[in-house]
């Protein structure tokens, strides 16, 4: 090869070099200014710089409610014991379970059917707050309410007369206090104990339609008119003697009571302009009422065990759909007023409310799929 073809090939060489040390150059250097084209991850979406990703899903709220089962569940109770829980399921039969918890928070395990007989159309059952005898409530034949009471003793149930219209139980979960109509239309006030013995009269009430409520302690009862559509519907007060009777709550549409433990503080509900109960305390002993300005019905209310803390499961105000709603947990300390919200997550219709015997965790069926749940109280 001549000594000119030699120059030309070494001229090339350089240049190539050359070139190639330019690119890189400006390569490296437009790293820091350049904009790369958009990115796209397997979901197909796309974010302005292949080093951003997806954003994960929210983290479930630290208080999320915790599913315990799978079957549907029925007026669900603790034991008396704390160390269980009892249901029903819709074929009328009862459940029973264990309640642990561990580390990571409560368990529901051992879960078995007892052995007694079953009974159909169970709207929800009244417990007592000792004892193994239990009510249950369902739709009579006229489509009134009738109820059936459960002997845990015999282990049989004793059917009341249709004439019942009102009951509920003394603390000594042996003893009945229920509302008599009779034929011509005269209601009165009676106790009797469990298995229908006892009988006795106490006094004569004035309305066909009273609602009755028996005080943790047994020394009172609160009444109120269910189906009364006035203005003003008063809670009244007797005593099981029928020794005194007086008017609690005076003013205001008022439907529904539910004692706190120490059986001198209610909770009720009230009707506000818009058509919705409000709750509201209401105090034998100073005869006084305050609103707790959280709107909810009773039913969806439960008393720490101290008497003074209510637990609510608030329905938020746009999410009513077919009777069903979502809520939040609100906690209400009833001598200031403070609040505390827990949010239990989505699709939770909170009802059957219930505590663990150290109120650290609040129990419920979910309305939304009637499963059983929890939620932490500690967090």
């Amino acid at each position: 090869m001549n000594k000119r073809a030699i120059a030309m090939l070494g001229g090339i060489f350089i240049l190539i070099v050359a070139t190639l040390g330019v690119f890189i150059y400006l390569r490296s250097s437009g790293d820091d200014t350049e904009t790369t084209d958009p990115a796209t991850d397997p979901s197909g979406q796309t974010y302005s710089t292949p080093q951003e990703y997806a954003t994960p899903e929210a983290t479930p709220p630290a208080n999320a409610a915790v599913k315990l089962s799978d079957e549907l569940v029925l007026s669900p109770t603790l034991f008396y014991l704390g160390d269980g829980v009892s249901y029903f399921d819709r074929q009328g039969q009862l459940y029973k379970g264990a309640l642990q918890k561990g580390s990571t928070g409560y368990t529901l395990s051992s879960l078995r059917q007892l052995t007694l007989p079953a009974r159909s159309n169970i709207s929800k059952a009244i417990w007592p707050v000792t004892g193994n005898n239990f009510i249950v409530e369902s739709q009579s034949a006229t489509g009134g309410r009738a109820w059936s009471v459960f002997n845990g003793l015999t282990n049989t149930y004793v059917d009341l007369p249709s004439n019942v219209t009102s009951i509920d139980w003394f603390p000594d979960g042996e003893t009945l206090a229920y509302i008599w109509m009779d034929s011509a239309g005269k209601s009165t006030l009676n106790l009797a104990i469990s298995d229908n013995s006892q009988y006795q009269e106490v006094a004569e009430i004035w309305e066909s339609d009273d609602e009755i409520k028996v005080s943790p302690d047994g020394q009172s009862i609160l009444y109120y008119r269910r189906g009364n559509d006035g203005a003003t519907n008063a809670i009244n007060l007797t005593t099981p003697d029928g020794s005194l009777f007086r008017s609690i709550v005076k003013d205001g549409y008022n439907l529904g009571v539910l004692w706190a433990p120490d059986s001198r503080f209610f909770l009720f509900g009230r009707r506000s302009s818009n058509g919705q109960y409000e709750l509201w305390l209401g105090d034998i002993t100073a005869g006084a009422v305050r609103s707790l300005n959280v709107f909810a019905p009773v039913e969806k209310a439960i008393w720490g065990k101290d008497s003074k803390t209510v637990y609510i499961a608030s329905p938020k105000s746009d999410s009513s759909s077919l009777g069903l709603s979502e809520d939040t947990i609100v906690r209400i300390d009833t001598d200031t007023l403070e609040k505390k919200e827990f949010d239990p997550g989505a699709g939770i219709d909170a009802r059957d409310l219930f505590l663990s015997l150290t109120d650290d965790a609040l129990f419920f069926k979910n309305a939304q799929d009637e499963a059983l749940y929890y939620i932490d109280l500690t967090q």
